[in-house]
């Protein structure tokens, strides 16, 4: 007996394996199914139906081999390859919300992580464009193998090359999206709930202007001046005194 081993993928939509002989013999064959050397139930008339909303890559990726035999022997077998890929999944989210300081000597990493058949290719946005600002930066993907699943995940981090002026603009809203190619034109993308990122710094270019001055009317003036994130507040603080020898003291305080 020859074997010929295909696939169809029908209509329902199910996945049909099935085997043929060119000379079946008499009487007439039954056939065996294993799948990576282990046995499997059913299509002994010669097709395996696999449904394709319960196709898992655990119980049907693999070598499948079927093998004709009746009362008077075994015919040779066939191997027929089924490939069942899976659809991203996240592995590791994004937190809602994080507080970065923009100092330099400060660091800060996020990761996105996808569990899928093949590789995702991970992506990331901000602030809904799909480029990511000059005071951050992300790190050469990591993949990790779980027997047929891959896992892929990449950090996000400040850019080592930038500094204070630049990492200060960068809070806003960030996400990443796993995309991965299942085969026959069809492509499938996960993405990540949205990260807000707060930047914070100190206070930076405080200016005295003119129109800024305040007149002493009481034994306590203050002035306010919200420049960084969180907002400060700077507060000029008399004794009482006259201003000719009155004592000044500046207070730095949060609100």
């Amino acid at each position: 007996m020859s074997v010929i081993g295909s696939i169809v993928e029908g209509e329902n939509p199910n996945i049909d394996i099935t085997c043929s002989v060119s000379d079946p013999g008499y009487p007439q064959p039954t056939f065996k199914w294993s799948k990576d050397n282990q046995d499997q139930s059913g299509g002994e008339d010669g097709t395996i139906t696999i449904r394709q909303g319960s196709a898992t890559v655990s119980k049907h990726d693999g070598i499948w081999t079927c093998i004709p035999s009746n009362s008077e022997g075994e015919g040779l077998g066939v191997d027929i390859y089924v490939v069942v890929n899976a659809k991203a999944h996240l592995s590791q989210s994004l937190p809602r919300t994080l507080t970065v300081v923009a100092d330099p000597k400060d660091s800060f990493s996020v990761i996105c992580g996808f569990i899928s058949k093949p590789s995702a290719t991970i992506s990331w946005t901000y602030n809904n464009t799909n480029i990511l600002p000059d005071g951050v930066i992300t790190q050469p993907i990591t993949t990790t193998s779980s027997g047929k699943m891959s896992t892929v995940t990449q950090k996000l981090l400040w850019n080592p090359n930038s500094d204070i002026s630049s990492r200060r603009s960068v809070g806003s809203v960030y996400l990443c999206k796993g995309t991965v190619d299942l085969g026959q034109g069809r492509v499938d993308t996960k993405q990540s709930d949205q990260m807000i990122l707060k930047v914070e710094y100190a206070p930076y270019q405080i200016e005295f202007n003119k129109s800024d001055t305040v007149i002493a009317v009481a034994d306590l003036d203050r002035l306010i001046i919200a420049c960084a994130l969180p907002p400060v507040g700077l507060a000029v603080v008399t004794n009482g005194r006259s201003l000719m020898d009155q004592l000044w003291k500046i207070v730095i305080f949060w609100i």
